[in-house]
């Protein structure tokens, strides 16, 4: 008399010792060859490629080194786990599944780290200001300043004083303001020179703390802020990008707002400061010093 039936069953009377489906009783370790593991709660530990290997890829795909390492060492671990999985190698897979997974974890873990860092340096870069992010720096005539800068970048870039004011000297902790042109003679703005040092200092040897453009320059309306606000931009506007003024002076003609850099500890210079006629920007100073 065979033990068993055709279909897998013990004869009538006589304790199984696996389910019809080769798993063994719920409760018992199911870790023989060609039965899958088992979790503590009895359930066959699933395998999961697809979701690990689309972690995989994302960190590939990431811009941060150690991400990218990780990231490798994940898809590959998973890919050897899978083939373990369809073999059967039960063993194999679970050692590959866990070095997968802690390869992921970290890799998603620096790239994480990696994401605040560069956030970090963004903000750095940019001065938090009037409840909202703005940068110390211009465009002119199609040219980024970045403030504080120097005389000799300006000349690099195509912005000059004119001959008779290069010769203008300051005192120490003294400031000054002068008209700059570009090279087709052009009064594309003026700026604010300070002199940081400790002797008297011609304009050519000083930081160039500030720019300032009013209507009256020959191209004002190429003048734009970092975030790319000009002479075409409402007060509403500036208010919506960068908050509520620290200081405010307006009336139904007239409208004057100042935005404190920084973290306000230098109102003089450390400012932007915007003035509107009839809700028309009129004028405009960012200042920055050291």
């Amino acid at each position: 008399m065979q033990d068993e039936n055709r279909y897998g069953y013990p004869p009538y009377g006589q304790p199984s010792q696996q389910t019809p489906y080769g798993y063994p009783p719920y409760g018992q370790p199911g870790m023989g060859y060609g039965m899958a593991p088992f979790d503590p709660n009895g359930r066959p530990i699933p395998n999961r490629f697809g979701m690990k290997l689309t972690f995989s890829i994302l960190e590939m795909l990431c811009c941060a080194f150690p991400a990218l390492v990780c990231g490798i060492v994940g898809c590959v671990y998973t890919v050897m786990a899978n083939a373990s999985y369809r073999e059967r190698r039960w063993e194999d897979f679970k050692r590959q599944a866990r070095v997968s997974a802690i390869a992921l974890w970290i890799g998603f873990g620096l790239g994480m780290a990696t994401a605040l860092l560069v956030l970090a340096c963004y903000a750095i870069g940019y001065i938090q200001m009037g409840g909202s992010t703005a940068g110390a720096c211009v465009r002119v005539d199609g040219t980024r300043i970045d403030i504080p800068t120097d005389y000799q970048w300006m000349i690099d870039h195509g912005f000059y004083l004119a001959k008779s004011q290069r010769t203008v000297t300051l005192r120490p902790g003294d400031y000054w303001i002068d008209q700059m042109y570009n090279d087709d003679g052009k009064k594309v703005m003026w700026c604010w020179f300070y002199n940081d040092g400790t002797s008297y200092e011609e304009l050519a040897e000083c930081d160039i703390i500030g720019v300032n453009l009013d209507v009256e320059c020959d191209r004002y309306w190429t003048f734009q802020t970092s975030e790319g606000l000009g002479f075409d931009s409402t007060p509403e506007e500036f208010i919506e990008v960068y908050g509520e003024p620290d200081e405010a002076d307006e009336d139904s003609y007239y409208k004057e707002y100042h935005w404190y850099l920084g973290d306000g500890d230098d109102p003089v210079w450390r400012v932007i400061e915007a003035s509107f006629v009839e809700d028309e920007l009129y004028e405009i100073d960012v200042d920055y010093k050291r």
